[in-house]
């Protein structure tokens, strides 16, 4: 579908760095890495589904556990149910104001 929204990832293979990227932020083991690729990509938001398998100490299983890190803010999602919504808090991230 469109969006008004810039992606950089979806269930696509046309897309291959911004795949490889956000699977990186979901499922790597180092959620201060997901940070960096936020940061360098400008994400503004997350919308993910739920479901599905998730390393231990990713941020996915994060999210899955309903435990983000205080650089994501929970967004109302109820008009799209199955959906978590966050809204990225640049000021929050911990390479915020670093060289990547």
């Amino acid at each position: 579908f469109y969006t008004a929204f810039n992606t950089v990832a979806s269930n696509s293979h046309r897309n291959e760095a911004g795949f490889l990227d956000l699977y990186t932020i979901l499922t790597g083991e180092n959620q201060e890495d997901a940070a960096r690729l936020i940061q360098k990509r400008r994400i503004d938001a997350l919308a993910i589904c739920p479901d599905g398998h998730a390393p231990r100490q990713s941020l996915l299983a994060a999210l899955q556990a309903g435990k983000p890190p205080v650089w994501l803010k929970p967004l109302n999602s109820e008009r799209l149910p199955g959906v978590l919504l966050y809204q990225v808090i640049p000021a929050a991230l911990p390479a915020a104001g670093k060289t990547l």
